[in-house]
């Protein structure tokens, strides 16, 4: 889908209807909105000004595997 909403070029297999309310929900105000705010959500700086936006960086250990290991491991 976002490569459809950036480059706006209506595929063959999309209908003409389906490809015009495709445009108008882009272009609504509510969409818009939300599409700032999950931005802004994103790049949010969680340690601070001048950090960098936060990234989920633990593989494919879910948090609690990691933190149950971490238990583990401690004593």
């Amino acid at each position: 889908m976002r490569k459809l909403k950036k480059n706006r070029v209506q595929p063959v297999y999309v209908t003409d209807e389906a490809w015009r309310r495709y445009l108008e929900y882009w272009e609504s105000e509510d969409f818009l909105a939300r599409s700032r705010q999950t931005s802004m959500n994103r790049n949010t700086e969680v340690e601070g000004p001048g950090t960098g936006p936060s990234k989920h960086g633990g593989g494919s250990m879910s948090f609690v595997t990691t933190n149950e290991r971490l238990v583990m491991y401690s004593d």
